[in-house]
């Protein structure tokens, strides 16, 4: 759905980031959020990219610290349910993790 909707560039908890990631492919970048950073590359990627989107998990808890973390700001964006993931897109460019305190 990501790639469809043309959202190139993820933010994810590592447990999420990590999965999602194989199974995108050279679809979309996925960099940690939250949790352990692994890939540089990637984090670069994601960290220069205008515009970027949070998938949140359920499972691990980062659906609702994304959440918690977006409201808090007061930073507007739109959250789409897909299983026990939560898809946060329509973002500003300045909701990178640093600024929403992640």
């Amino acid at each position: 759905q990501l790639a469809a909707d043309g959202e190139d560039r993820v933010w994810a908890g590592y447990w999420t980031a990590t999965p999602l990631q194989y199974a995108a492919g050279d679809r979309i970048t996925v960099a940690t959020a939250v949790g352990v950073r692994r890939f540089p590359e990637a984090q670069a990627v994601v960290e220069r990219a205008p515009r970027s989107v949070y998938v949140g998990s359920d499972l691990d808890g980062t659906a609702a610290a994304f959440r918690t973390a977006l409201d808090r700001r007061h930073v507007p964006y739109r959250a789409r349910r897909f299983a026990f993931l939560t898809v946060f897109d329509r973002l500003p460019p300045t909701a990178d993790p640093r600024s929403l305190g992640l």
